[in-house]
């Protein structure tokens, strides 16, 4: 028997998908306070129950997205570091990365 998903499969990983980046978007747009289930299915065009079958609550999107945040940011952090010229010092490779941090932070957070 195949692994690979059917289309029903296929059509909730997509609503799935379509819903976590409407939460990610309006995350970036608003407090935490102000982004709302009702506004994350609004944003995604799907119905409410929707979002239930894929998250439990608001509080569980975002801790997946915070996840996965932390999740690119620490490969990141690691690229530096092991792409780091034999010549650079610790202090050196710190700086690197404490740059990134504030370049990610500048941009994203």
């Amino acid at each position: 028997m195949s692994n690979k998903p059917n289309s029903r499969q296929r059509q909730s990983e997509l609503m799935r998908q379509k819903i976590y980046e409407s939460a990610a978007k309006l995350f970036t747009e608003r407090d935490y306070s102000e982004v709302t289930v009702e506004s994350i299915v609004k944003l995604a065009g799907v119905a409410k129950g929707s979002f239930y079958v894929h998250f439990e609550s608001k509080d569980a999107v975002i801790a997946e997205l915070i996840t996965e945040y932390v999740k690119e940011v620490d490969n990141d952090y690691q690229t530096i570091v092991h792409s780091a010229p034999p010549s650079f010092s610790s202090f050196d490779i710190i700086k690197a990365v404490v740059a990134r941090i504030v370049d990610v932070l500048s941009k994203k957070v």
